[in-house]
């Protein structure tokens, strides 16, 4: 099982290596390479770099991704007077490059005043922008599903399959499917039987080959309300039993598992249990 969590990058990259080792036991982690919310990022040195990926090697954490800034829309024209959502995304590529990661999270856009045809075939030109840097670094981007809040494009999974359709299959365009947007935006997860369905359509329409990874999180809020809250294992709106029938999907699958929740005492580390817990 390749299980891991979002980790703070607070002390640096090496830091976070050894959290995940020390703290968790996992195998996998996500980060994220500048503050989500914000532009400016430190450079990564080579020595930090180099100390990250022995440190990797030596726990066995097999699977490290990123995820791209919140402020992110490329589903729209870009100012090429003003090329930082361009600069922050290729910078963020190019740090995985450096330590070797397995992909970068991007959410898919919004289509704030255009129609969706319009947003979409902005977004189709940006990304091959963007998958020239991808490609470059050997660093694919990963299409993240959504909750279809607002003006959120790609919450379905007939959505994203028609992005990766039109992008010719790019080698370096895959993608990641979170359990709590999948549930907000209508797909029931709540049995095993909707899961095992789940699975199936998303081999239909994306392809399970697509998928590099899940993101794994509970729900404050019910099946198809649109609300992108997550919540802890179990004490949401999806429920352990589902959940458990999807990870147990998961790995069957080889797809590496990163937890999103909520911290309890700062860490992740009751939520890695509770999976483990369904393996033993």
């Amino acid at each position: 099982m390749i299980l891991g969590a979002h980790m703070s990058m607070a002390k640096g990259f090496p830091a976070a290596a050894d959290q995940t080792h020390n703290e968790l036991d996992t195998h996998a982690m996500q980060v994220f390479l500048k503050s989500p919310r914000g532009n400016a990022g430190k450079p990564l040195s080579t020595e930090d770099a180099d100390l990250f990926k022995k440190k990797c090697k030596k726990f066995n954490i097999e699977f490290v991704c990123g995820h791209a800034s919140y402020l992110l829309n490329f589903a729209k024209p870009m100012d090429e007077a003003d090329p930082w959502q361009f600069q922050n995304i290729e910078d963020d590529l190019e740090k995985l490059g450096q330590i070797g990661g397995k992909g970068l999270v991007y959410h898919v856009g919004k289509t704030l005043k255009l129609e969706k045809s319009e947003a979409l075939q902005y977004l189709y030109v940006n990304l091959r922008r963007i998958l020239n840097t991808a490609e470059k670094n050997n660093v694919p981007l990963l299409l993240e599903n959504c909750a279809g809040q607002g003006t959120e494009i790609g919450y379905k999974l007939e959505d994203i399959a028609e992005i990766i359709k039109t992008m010719g299959n790019h080698p370096y365009l895959k993608v990641c499917i979170d359990t709590c947007h999948a549930f907000a935006a209508g797909y029931d997860l709540r049995t095993p039987t909707n899961v095992q369905d789940f699975f199936t359509a998303m081999d239909k329409t994306i392809g399970l080959n697509n998928v590099t990874c899940f993101h794994f999180n509970d729900s404050k809020f019910e099946v198809g309300e649109h609300k992108d809250r997550h919540e802890n294992l179990g004490k949401g709106k999806i429920g352990e039993v589902g959940l458990k029938a999807f990870a147990k999907l998961a790995v069957e699958n080889q797809k590496p598992i990163i937890l999103e929740t909520p911290l309890i005492n700062n860490s992740h580390k009751p939520d890695v249990e509770i999976v483990r817990s369904w393996f033993n």
